[in-house]
C-alpha cells in the first residue's frame, strides 16, 4: 500500500511539473523584488491567489486517469495484492506521459508567446 501512495505522489508531482510548464508563459504575475520582499507591486495580490488554484486543480485534473484505472481494476476484481502494484505502476506511467507531453506543449506555447512574455517581464521589471 505504501508503494502506491508513493507511487501516486511522484505521479502528481510529475504532473504538477508538466502543468507548469504550459501554465508559466501563459499566466505571469509579478513578483516582490528581493531587496525589497515584502513590497507588494499592483494587482499582485488577485494573481497570487488564482495562479495557483488553476495550477493545483490543473495537476489534479491530468492525474485523473490514473483514477479511472484504479476503479476499472477494482471494478474487474483484481486481487487486493495485485491492485496496488498496478495503481502504482498506472500513476507513474501517467505522471511521466503528462510531464513528456505537457514539456512539449510548454515549449510550443512559450515560442509562440515569447514576445509578449519578454513584454510582461520588462512590464513587471518597470514596477519595481
Amino acid at each position: 500500500m505504501s508503494v502506491m501512495f508513493w507511487a501516486l505522489s511522484v505521479g502528481l508531482g510529475l504532473c504538477a511539473v508538466g502543468v507548469a510548464e504550459v501554465i508559466s508563459p501563459v499566466f505571469m504575475y509579478p513578483i516582490a523584488p528581493a531587496d525589497r520582499p515584502f513590497s507588494t507591486p499592483q494587482g499582485r495580490a488577485a494573481s497570487q491567489a488564482l495562479i495557483p488554484l488553476i495550477h493545483m486543480f490543473g495537476s489534479m485534473i491530468v492525474l485523473l486517469p490514473t483514477g479511472l484505472v484504479a476503479m476499472a481494476l477494482a471494478m474487474a476484481g483484481v486481487s487486493d495484492a495485485g491492485l496496488p502494484w498496478c495503481v502504482a505502476l498506472a500513476a507513474l506511467l501517467n505522471g511521466v506521459g503528462v510531464l513528456a507531453l505537457w514539456t512539449w506543449l510548454g515549449g510550443i506555447v512559450l515560442d509562440e508567446r515569447q514576445l509578449t512574455v519578454l513584454d510582461h517581464l520588462r512590464d513587471f521589471a518597470s514596477l519595481q
